[in-house]
């Protein structure tokens, strides 16, 4: 990493506070610092704790939920990519089911032919694993499994996508 010049940082901190994204929210910031609002303000109340305990709970409580959220997606991130090489098969399965559904096959799909598809690809993955290695074309037991997930699930999902339209044509009945 290279190192950052103390102007750097904060010309980089002036342009981030000047951005139409935070600028907006600096009135309600120093409002909930001050603790009081521009309406009480209006009828000349006067804050009731001090600048410093209402800063100090702004910064701790925004720490807090930052902090959590920086540990829970590098947590997520680590996960997914410790376990990428199983998750990919599954993704591209989900991929394809859904551009099936965006094509409008999976609605045409029944239970019947998504079991005939299915059961193939189950009993292609049990032999995979039976043999420990890629059948064909590097496809192994994850990938079966993953492909049989579109004839299994897909008639459902595709009756649970559609529900919408159904109601929709139910009602103009």
């Amino acid at each position: 990493m290279t190192d950052v010049s103390l102007a750097g940082a904060f010309l980089a901190g002036l342009v981030s506070f000047l951005s139409p994204c935070v600028l907006p929210l600096v009135p309600g910031y120093v409002s909930m610092l001050s603790g009081i609002g521009m309406e009480q303000l209006r009828q000349g109340q006067q804050p009731r704790g001090s600048l410093f305990s209402s800063a100090l709970s702004f910064v701790v409580g925004f720490s807090v939920v930052f902090i959590g959220f920086g540990a829970s997606a590098s947590a997520v991130g680590q996960f997914l990519r410790q376990n990428r090489n199983l998750l990919a098969p599954v993704a591209g399965a989900l991929i394809l089911l859904f551009g099936l559904h965006l094509l409008g096959w999976l609605a045409k799909l029944t239970a019947r032919i998504g079991y005939v598809l299915g059961g193939p690809l189950v009993v292609l993955g049990i032999a995979a694993l039976w043999l420990r290695g890629p059948l064909f074309a590097g496809l192994g037991s994850i990938h079966f499994f993953s492909l049989a997930l579109i004839g299994f699930f897909g008639p459902a999902m595709a009756r649970w996508l559609n529900r919408d339209v159904h109601l929709r044509q139910g009602e103009k009945k």
